[in-house]
């Protein structure tokens, strides 16, 4: 309810420029906001269908490139059309690369390490508790979340800060207050500001 307040707020409330900006600035200045928008519309309409979690996406001036996995040309051309049919988009540069073993390799669970065996003392040994085990993710968004997480760790990895932190906010609209993505959303910022 506060979300919607705080939207009709922001539409309806009065524009005044505080400081006079040249065309020049203001023209310069539009085409990286309308990416950036057009970025996180993107990768929400792709965060709708787990087919697509190890798919990435980057705007250019309108132009859509989607890059990473799928398993099959099907996932490939439908992912394509799902962002060629969004407004705003001018094209799409489809990079997708189609191997069904890679994504399987991705998607695989990951089992924990066996614990060693406990030598039995003469002793009474104390017992230690089990760690509590790790809470699974219970919707769509959440592990769509997950890869957004992984995917931004990726980028911040390679360089690409702002794709980063593009996948952290991402992260963070599929799943409010993940710790995970908050943190990478830092570490992402502050690389930004170090480069």
């Amino acid at each position: 309810m506060l979300g919607i307040l705080i939207l009709g707020a922001l539409i309806f409330w009065p524009k005044k420029p505080a400081v006079s900006v040249s065309t020049e600035e203001t023209q310069e200045a539009a085409p990286v906001t309308k990416d950036s928008q057009l970025l996180i519309e993107v990768q929400q309409l792709l965060a709708t269908s787990p087919t697509f979690n190890n798919v990435n996406a980057t705007v250019d001036k309108g132009v859509v490139t989607l890059s990473g996995l799928v398993a099959s040309q099907a996932d490939s051309n439908r992912a394509n059309g799902i962002v060629k049919n969004s407004i705003g988009v001018k094209s799409v540069k489809n990079e997708i690369v189609v191997n069904a073993k890679a994504v399987a390799n991705l998607e695989a669970p990951i089992e924990a390490p066996k614990p060693a065996p406990v030598k039995a003392t003469k002793k009474a040994a104390a017992v230690t508790p089990a760690p509590a085990p790790v809470a699974a993710a219970t919707n769509p968004g959440q592990l769509r979340a997950r890869a957004m997480i992984a995917l931004g760790n990726r980028q911040v990895d390679s360089g690409d800060y702002q794709g980063a932190v593009n996948a952290f906010q991402s992260a963070l609209i599929l799943d409010p207050g993940n710790a995970a993505a908050e943190a990478g959303l830092r570490r992402a910022n502050e690389a930004m500001k170090n480069h």
